[in-house]
């Protein structure tokens, strides 16, 4: 009798575990699905794991794009105090002057996404390194507290001493703080948005926040998805990376901080938006933050970290909304 082997892609499908759902799958990307099956669909769904195992063995637990860059040689590390004297790390990354010139350059803060429960230096260090690289201009990566075992509202106080820190740092960083950008993925979408707020107050004046997938409402209000006002929380609350189950977990360890300002839990409750800086937002239209901005075709919440034509996209129009923020008109 000749044995049977079966075929890669009944093999393939054999091992995921945390399937898309199937009334999704005719609407997504063909690459986004083929990528998340041999990725995100062969683990357990972070939802189903207690946070303190995730605290344990972070490793374990990583996004597959995650990228130590510590040992890039125009990267440091430097330590900034926040408002409670509590020191949180940054990551510089400069240009090389060899190929950039000497300088000063633009800089651009950056704020990894995680649902502000995850995320690190390793999250978006890929693309921190790609702007850098294609743009010459310095990248700050920063590293804010997380929940739960911070109060909602640390994180704010951390991106908003990053960003005075820059600002106040010009010649030590060779800058320019007079041509600051801002951005983040999802949670560092958030931040963003929140910052932009306070920098105009301050007059500190940005060049551009980049949101991408940006969350601006407070989901913690729901119960259930249909009770809130925007369509696509419902619509799309078993899409593939973040469902509502995944976003309910996230929430269950936001405990904000009594002092913070209620537009802090949604930025869509700021008292004021004159006077904020130029705003260039990337959502997902299989998303269910996606109402919560403007769709971006096939795709849903991640997108932009994973090796999709889309997500080169995403790449593409960041960096030429950076490149016209901060006149960079020789750069491609």
């Amino acid at each position: 009798m000749i044995k049977q082997t079966p075929s890669p892609a009944i093999s393939e499908a054999s091992k995921i575990i945390n399937p898309i759902e199937p009334s999704l799958l005719p609407g997504l990307d063909s690459e986004f699905v083929d990528y998340y099956n041999r990725t995100i669909g062969t683990k357990v769904p972070t939802h189903q794991i207690d946070i303190e195992k995730i605290r344990a063995n972070p490793e374990a637990h990583r996004v597959p794009w995650s990228e130590d860059t510590s040992n890039d040689k125009d990267v440091r590390d430097v330590s900034i105090a926040s408002k409670d004297g509590f020191e949180f790390g940054v990551r510089v990354y400069a240009p090389d002057t060899e190929k950039a010139g000497q300088g000063p350059f633009p800089v651009h803060l950056n704020f990894h996404g995680g649902g502000f429960v995850f995320g690190d230096l390793s999250s978006d260090g890929t693309f921190c390194k790609y702007v850098r690289d294609r743009l010459s201009i310095v990248v700050v990566d920063v590293d804010y507290r997380l929940c739960p075992e911070n109060a909602y509202g640390r994180h704010i106080e951390d991106a908003w001493a990053a960003l005075n820190w820059v600002y106040t740092h010009e010649t030590e960083l060779n800058i320019r703080r007079n041509s600051i950008s801002i951005g983040g993925i999802s949670a560092g979408a958030s931040i963003s948005t929140i910052l932009q707020h306070l920098a105009r107050d301050a007059g500190i004046k940005l060049k551009v926040a980049i949101l991408a997938v940006p969350p601006v409402d407070w989901h913690s209000w729901y119960e259930d998805p249909s009770e809130s006002p925007f369509e696509s929380l419902s619509l799309f609350r078993k899409s593939p990376s973040l469902d509502w189950l995944r976003i309910s977990y996230f929430h269950r360890y936001l405990k904000p901080d009594k002092d913070i300002p209620e537009w802090w839990l949604s930025p869509l409750k700021a008292p004021d938006f004159s006077g904020l800086s130029d705003t260039c937002v990337f959502t997902a239209e299989y998303d269910p933050l996606r109402d919560e901005g403007e769709a971006f075709l096939g795709v849903p919440h991640p997108f932009v970290h994973m090796p999709l034509k889309k997500a080169k996209d995403y790449e593409n129009e960041a960096c030429l909304a950076l490149i016209l923020a901060h006149e960079l008109y020789s750069q491609k």
